[in-house]
């Protein structure tokens, strides 16, 4: 594998921004401190403003009915039935059963695009799947409680005496 480097503009063009942070730029710590300050200023707003981007068309779940039976499942490869409902997403087709197994679709049955168009027979049968996001959740005593991953320990460089003196840190780590 080869890294590319890029001029500051350019990259800014190339990279992904919703995840982007210090430690997702690989040889971040090679670069000049100033390149490197110029870098972490602009990565918050380029995070928000990568935040307030539409989704993607082809990324919305959509649903209708099979026009033949010639298209495959994506995932299990069999062919959907005539008029039988097919997801379709990112450029393929699943049984509601198969994206259902998958995790992908988090909403309810009526928040896919095309849901209100199938016959109610089938609303009924992916609504079972997927459930119907405009019931109330019972709350449970776990409701309130987000489990993640450990914080890591990044020390707050806020002021310009933390800045000035992880600047001469990194001068002497670079002469070692």
């Amino acid at each position: 594998m080869q890294d590319n480097w890029l001029h500051e503009p350019c990259f800014w063009k190339r990279a992904r921004k919703a995840k982007l942070s210090e430690a997702t730029i690989r040889g971040f710590e090679a670069l000049k401190w100033d390149d490197q300050e110029l870098i972490r200023k602009k990565i918050g707003p380029a995070k928000k403003a990568a935040a307030k981007k539409p989704t993607p068309k082809a990324h919305i779940p959509t649903i209708d009915t099979a026009k033949s039976s010639r298209a495959l499942c994506f995932k299990c490869e069999k062919k959907f039935e005539n008029g039988a409902p097919k997801i379709h997403l990112k450029g393929s087709n699943f049984h509601p059963e198969c994206i259902k197994e998958m995790g992908v679709i988090t909403v309810g049955a009526e928040k896919i695009k095309g849901f209100e168009d199938l016959d109610i027979s089938q609303q009924k049968a992916v609504e079972k799947l997927f459930g119907n996001s405009n019931k109330r959740i019972a709350e449970s005593s776990d409701a309130g409680k987000i489990t993640s991953k450990k914080a890591k320990n990044i020390p707050d460089v806020s002021t310009d005496k933390d800045k000035a003196a992880l600047k001469v840190i990194y001068i002497l780590l670079l002469y070692m």
